[in-house]
């Protein structure tokens, strides 16, 4: 019996095994074999228990190549030296075991390199391009609003926006509004509809220029000698610029701002009001 001094691990079993003895010393299977050092004493027998689908007699005999189907490593018994060669399923040689009289070593044959290209994986885009043409965004924006006379008026809007083409945007706003004048303040609701042009775009900044036209509900009359009900067309111009990779975006900007019922009520009932307004807010993607 052969004696392994140190043991470091058991070699994995195989599926499927084949064993090819030198000329004349028949293979004997062995269930595994793990070796940390390779010199082992002078041998002149092996025993094993074979496989239980292969019958012990069969691996006797003096043929030069034996067939195992089940796990195992094939070994010269005594009589000198013999190399075994274990194959995987398709046939490629993986490990080797080599037998002589002083040593019994274990190598693992180097299989060659895949000669098939590596895949190589695109990094995720972290961010949605802003601008891209059916893109979706919501935003919020508070501004302030002067006639340049007495009255201040202040703005918050929640908004939705939909590019329609590469850098066009479809933009409904709900702005709500304090309106401070001389006699009695007012408070409004003001739902618009915008179109804005992103006219420079380099992805981290863009430049617009845009037009909308809105509606107003106000509780009190605007201006004081106007009525409660009154249009707001408006145009400006305005940048954003990118803040994270999330794609929040800050936009700032300046328009006109207009207020008057377009005489609904009569020429005498529309006074109208011009103001020059400032606003800032976020962009998020929707």
């Amino acid at each position: 019996m052969v004696k392994i001094a140190r043991t470091r691990r058991l070699v994995r079993t195989l599926g499927r095994t084949r064993s090819v003895g030198s000329a004349g010393h028949p293979a004997v299977p062995l269930f595994a074999v793990a070796l940390a050092a390779a010199t082992i004493a002078p041998t002149t027998a092996f025993s094993a228990s074979p496989p239980a689908d292969v019958p012990a007699d069969s691996l006797l005999t003096s043929s030069s190549r034996t067939t195992a189907k089940g796990p195992g490593l094939f070994a010269s018994p005594a009589g000198g030296p013999a190399d075994v060669k274990l194959l995987d399923h398709a046939d490629r040689e993986i490990p080797e075991l080599r037998v002589s009289d002083a040593q019994l070593s274990l190598g693992v044959l180097r299989q060659p390199a895949s000669t098939e290209p590596t895949p190589t994986l695109e990094p995720a885009s972290t961010s949605l391009r802003f601008g891209q043409a059916e893109s979706t965004w919501w935003g919020v924006t508070t501004g302030v609003a002067f006639d340049f006379e007495d009255a201040y008026d202040t703005n918050v809007a929640l908004s939705y926006t939909y590019f329609v083409v590469e850098d066009v945007e479809f933009n409904l706003e709900l702005g709500a509004w304090y309106f401070s004048q001389p006699e009695d303040d007012a408070a409004g609701i003001n739902p618009a509809m915008v179109f804005r042009w992103h006219f420079v775009n380099t992805g981290t900044w863009t430049l617009y220029a845009d037009v909308g036209i809105g509606v107003l509900a106000s509780t009190d009359n605007v201006p004081e000698n106007g009525t409660s009900f009154n249009f707001t067309p408006r145009a400006g111009a305005g940048f954003t610029r990118l803040l994270d990779d999330s794609g929040t975006r800050l936009q700032v900007g300046v328009r006109w701002a207009h207020v008057s019922n377009a005489r609904i009520q009569g020429e005498s009932s529309n006074p109208g009001r011009d103001s020059l307004m400032l606003y800032a807010g976020l962009i998020f993607p929707f």
